[in-house]
């Protein structure tokens, strides 16, 4: 029988490098077997097979399970060395280990005497978080009022209907405390330093660990008209205290409860606020020096006068967001023999100038009464439509204005008692000499706000703000009003956010001294 011719057998190099499981199975199986197993171990649907599968017991007989499983890689792996992570640099300077910190404070309580709130700084983020955990328990309507209730579904609070107003009352508070301006710092070295106050609610279930235990009484339409709801609105001193349903809307425009609050606030917030700018506006111009013109000229003769109504003016806006709805008369006169024509250039000189320099509120040509080629200023006695607009830009949140207290901030409505604060509206110009005596209403109260007050005001002189639109030592009971939020008002003032700035240079006064910490 002839020979069968054989192929040669097909060479494998071994690398003498490679462990000794390698060279053990060359000796047991052959090389041409060990490509061939290496041609199999290469397919995709050879996978990651047990050892078993893969090269058969044979072969784990010959060599050894374990040496098949090192040999293809199979079984335990040694756990590899961990990378050694180099530590950063320690801070050299006050400047670097200031950037790595994190200042914070429990519970802080201003020098008003009042508010609660934890505040936390990292000077990395330049974010000042200002925390306040509150409390609510809600209150259903009293079984006595049932019979008052227009819709019975009125009567309790819903597990949904206690998540919305929840939400609510935050979306509320965060329309007027959630953007305030940053504070910066001006000490050597620090001048890139910011801290920007972001406000943060939490509510928590727990009333031991509130800032705020707060009850929330649930309202209703009465079915003779009208809108009642149990407990009161506002906190107390003592950390308590409670809001009635329609408190986190707002009383202006809000058409759930507008129909039932509008008018109230009208009435007692918005046109007292509109007479006191009013008022305001009358004083300031009444105190300026007429504006001189050049002989049968458009061109001013002195500048001062000029100026000085353009501050006056724009300094109303420090006391009212809305004093630029308040119009002005420009009385206009002429000297003997100059042309009318001049009327209209005077007045139209001045308006250019008062708009150039910011000032919105209408102003109207009028020939004037006065010395010859002079021009004066007046209110305007055209109010109705102005008390209009009042109504139109005005927005009130019970919410918003309660958390200003949350954070230590005082009733602006509340007469002047302190004589530090008394001190500072006169400084401003804003009491005259024979306003600085505590009326009867200030007598009343000064029990309460005396210490509160001192707190606030000693905070103003700190930072450099104004006492601006504060009811007057000798004002009624009722009190004055204004478009501040902490008054009757919408508006959140530079001055509202000193308690902040206190509880901010409080924890960092010993790397920056307060005064380095400019609003």
């Amino acid at each position: 029988m002839a020979p069968v011719a054989r192929r040669p057998e097909q060479s494998v190099s071994v690398d003498t490098s490679e462990p000794d499981s390698l060279r053990d199975l060359h000796t047991a199986i052959g090389a041409q077997a060990v490509g061939r197993l290496m041609q199999s171990l290469s397919r995709p649907e050879t996978g990651h097979a047990a050892p078993s599968r893969v090269v058969g017991p044979g072969l784990q007989r010959t060599i050894g399970n374990q040496q098949v499983q090192r040999l293809f890689g199979w079984g335990k792996k040694k756990k590899q060395q961990a990378q050694q992570v180099e530590a950063p640099p320690e801070p050299k300077t006050d400047r670097e280990r200031f950037n790595l910190a994190t200042f914070q404070k429990k519970d802080f309580r201003p020098s008003t005497t009042i508010g609660k709130f934890d505040v936390v700084y990292r000077p990395a983020t330049g974010i000042v978080n200002v925390i306040s955990k509150v409390h609510f328990d809600f209150r259903d309507v009293e079984p006595a009022y049932y019979v008052e209730v227009k819709n019975k579904k009125d009567r309790y609070w819903t597990k949904a209907a206690k998540k919305e107003w929840s939400q609510k009352w935050v979306d509320s508070i965060m329309t007027k405390w959630g953007d305030i301006a940053p504070f910066k710092c001006d000490k050597p070295g620090y001048e890139d330093v910011v801290a920007k106050p972001q406000v943060q609610i939490e509510l928590v279930d727990d009333p031991s660990k509130a800032h705020y235990a707060l009850s929330v009484s649930k309202a209703f339409e009465k079915k003779e008209g009208g809108m009642r709801a149990g407990g009161t609105s506002g906190v107390t001193r003592e950390f308590g205290g409670g809001f009635q349903e329609q408190d986190s809307y707002d009383k202006i425009n809000n058409p759930k409860v507008a129909k039932h609050l509008a008018a109230t606030e009208n009435k007692n917030n918005i046109l007292p606020a509109f007479e006191g700018d009013r008022q305001r506006m009358i004083k300031a111009l009444a105190a300026l020096h007429p504006v001189m013109f050049k002989w049968d000229s458009d061109e001013i003769a002195d500048d001062v006068p000029v100026t000085a109504a353009i501050d006056a003016i724009l300094n109303l806006k420090k006391y009212s967001a809305l004093s630029d709805l308040h119009p002005i008369d420009v009385k206009v006169s002429l000297d003997k023999d100059e042309p009318r024509v001049l009327l209209l250039d005077r007045f139209t000189v001045l308006k250019k100038r008062f708009l150039a320099a910011g000032i919105t509120n209408p102003l109207s040509a009028k020939v004037g009464g006065g010395a010859g080629r002079s021009v004066g200023f007046e209110a305007s006695p055209g109010v109705e439509q102005v008390k209009e607009s009042y109504l139109a830009r005005w927005d009130r949140y019970t919410s918003a204005h309660e958390f200003g207290h949350m954070l230590g901030l005082l009733d602006e409505y509340c007469p002047a008692v302190s004589p530090e604060l008394i001190a500072k509206m006169y400084n401003e110009g804003q009491l005259g000499v024979d306003e600085q005596t505590l009326g009867k209403s200030a007598q009343n109260k000064k029990g309460s706000f005396l210490a509160p007050q001192t707190g606030y005001a000693n905070l103003l002189e700190k930072t450099g703000q104004s006492a601006q639109a504060w009811t007057k030592p000798g004002a009624k009971e009722s009190g004055e009003r204004s478009t501040s939020l902490m008054s009757g008002g919408f508006e959140v003032l530079r001055q509202h956010h000193v308690t902040i700035w206190e509880a901010l240079s409080e924890m960092t006064k010993d790397q920056i001294e307060p005064a380095h910490w400019k609003m």
